[in-house]
Parts: C-alpha cells; structure tokens; sequence
C-alpha cells in the first residue's frame, strides 16, 4: 500500500516538475550588465541638443552684426553718432540701406568690404589703415545676402560656460575683439573714455582700475555701461571676464 501511494505521489510531481523547467530561464547575457548591481546605470541615449540655428543659414543677429560691431563701429567710424560717410552699422535697418537684398555684388556694403583700392582711406571698409574682414567674415556676408539679408536670429541653445583658468590670451582678448570693444577702445583719447583694450597690459590695467571693466559691462551703477548702446552682454561672458579678475588676471 505505502508503494502505491509513493507511485501516485511521484505521479503529482512530474507534471509540476515539467512545469517549472519550462518557465526556467538561462541568464540574461547582455554587454556590461551586472546582476549584482542594485542602481544599473542607464545607457539610454538622449539628445539633450537645444538649438533652433540651422547650420547652413546665416544670421543677421548671430552672424553679421557682431562682425559690423567688432569691425566697424570705433570712434569716427559708423556708429550711430559718427556715421561717417553718412553710413550706419550698428543696427538692421540701417545696415540694409547699404544692402540689395539677394544681390551682393550690387550691393554698396559688399562692394566696400571687398574693394582692394588702397589709395582712398575711406574707399573700402574697414580703411585702409585698418585690418581687412577676415575671408570668412567676408563670406558670411555674401551669403547673408545672397539669403535675402534677413533680419533673423536664432537661439544656439545652452553651452555649458567653463570658467576655470581663465586667461587674457585663450578667453578676455577674443570676447573684447568678437563683441567690438577693441574696435572703440584702440586707444586712450577722451572720446572713448581714455579706455584702450587692445593688448592684455591695458586691459590688464583697467581691470585693475576700481573694478572699472567688470562695472561697465555688468552694468553697474557708476560706471558707464558697455557695449556702449548695445544690450549687456550674456551671462557666461560676464562671468568669464569676472573670473579671470578674480583668477588673478593671467595673461
């Protein structure tokens, strides 16, 4: 009798026994996994990409009227109160009364950027005794205005803003440059607030003055704000000029 219900016993167990090694799955053999970690790092790739500017356009905001700012706007040149020539380049409308919308070559801004005659100071811009627009610069107007000299912008997105070890030569002397505060300060006269910001011992010099540079473009009160009539430069700017001032002012 007790053989017969260890048999009927067995019997029961078989079938659970096929069961569960059915349902029994082999290890997960997946690259970098740990069974063993409680927090796996997740490898979902995300883009984080916040940008709207298309890299084949040019933008008047982004583009073009840094390289008039930087270029073009110094004392007795073509800023709002010289207007040399009777031209203006510190904003669009008047840029495009220089600008034949689709056509460079008719248009009197491209022809004075690209005039190679040397004799007349005034016959070409910058002057003769002015550094030439770089190529690039010079191509990124024509292209401007082969796309029809829009007044666009568009937003580059979020870019992280380093400010450790700062320096004159690989950070402050190419923002003073791109944002056209040498073109203004290139040397101390009363026009320009005897300010001169075209080598790292002048504006070594003025950083030094009472807070003198960080007071004008963080526009403090006191201090006259710069960019001169133009909107106050972005926050990582701001900060990387303050933190080469703190950092010591390293060349």
């Amino acid at each position: 009798m007790r053989l017969f219900y260890a048999f009927k016993k067995l019997l029961f167990l078989i079938p659970v026994l096929l069961i569960w090694h059915s349902c029994k799955h082999e290890p997960i053999d997946i690259e970098g996994f740990d069974p063993n970690d409680q927090n796996p790092t997740d490898t979902t790739v995300t883009d984080t990409t916040d940008s709207d500017c298309d890299p084949d356009t040019v933008y008047f905001e982004n583009h073009i009227l840094p390289i008039f700012i930087a270029n073009c706007l110094g004392s007795g040149c073509h800023n709002a109160q010289d207007a040399q020539e009777g031209v203006i380049l510190d904003n669009y409308d008047d840029v495009m009364k220089e600008v034949d919308p689709g056509d460079p070559n008719g248009s009197k801004l491209y022809e004075l950027i690209t005039e190679n005659d040397v004799d007349d100071l005034y016959d070409r811009m910058p002057p003769s005794n002015l550094p030439r627009l770089l190529p690039e610069e010079i191509d990124k107007v024509r292209t401007w205005i082969d796309q029809g000299a829009l007044n666009n912008s568009c937003d580059a997105g979020s870019v992280d803003c380093d400010t450790s070890n700062v320096t004159y030569s690989n950070d402050i002397a190419s923002i003073l440059q791109n944002k056209g505060c040498v073109g203004c300060h290139n040397g101390g006269n009363a026009s320009n607030g005897n300010v001169d910001l075209r080598s790292y011992a002048s504006v070594k010099a003025v950083a030094e003055d009472n807070d003198r540079l960080f007071g004008a473009i963080n526009h403090e009160p006191g201090f006259e704000p710069m960019p001169q009539n133009q909107s106050k430069l972005d926050d990582c700017i701001i900060n990387t000029i303050k933190a080469w001032i703190n950092q010591g002012l390293q060349e």
